[in-house]
């Protein structure tokens, strides 16, 4: 990664996605992800103050108290809404893949569980009906 991770524009996807500039972005995207898993995504309809509120009121958020944060937390679904404490998710084994690249590629191994907390939040309605009602709880 040339000085930090790839920036990928989503704006030549935006206005059509079927232009070789749009498919570059994907093609990007793809292999990007493929090869590091860290990128940046500009999208255009997104601005700049919008993303610094985002940012504020999601740190603002994981300052709470542990005892706040965990009213957040759902085992019972798997951990697929809401928060997700520290040492919870063990990173899947990749050093089969990660000791062939080269040292300056390779990604950090992680040793154990996960050290951060994450939160998990549905986009879009959820379906009326489903085999899976537990994985479409209501929002926290």
């Amino acid at each position: 990664m040339d000085g930090g991770p790839a920036v990928i524009e989503l704006a030549s996807f935006l206005a059509d996605p079927t232009t070789a500039e749009a498919k570059e972005a994907c093609t990007k995207l793809l292999e990007t992800l493929r090869a590091t898993s860290c990128l940046i995504v500009k999208d255009p309809r997104v601005r700049e103050q919008e993303n610094e509120e985002f940012l504020s009121l999601m740190e603002r958020y994981f300052e709470q108290p542990v005892p706040e944060l965990m009213k957040d937390v759902h085992p019972e679904l798997s951990y697929q809404l809401g928060a997700t404490p520290e040492n919870t998710e063990v990173p899947r084994d990749h050093m089969d893949i990660i000791s062939h690249l080269p040292k300056e590629e390779a990604a950090h191994v992680p040793n154990g569980p996960d050290k951060k907390w994450r939160y998990f939040w549905r986009i879009g309605e959820r379906p009326s009906n489903t085999s899976f009602s537990e994985l479409n709880a209501p929002p926290v």
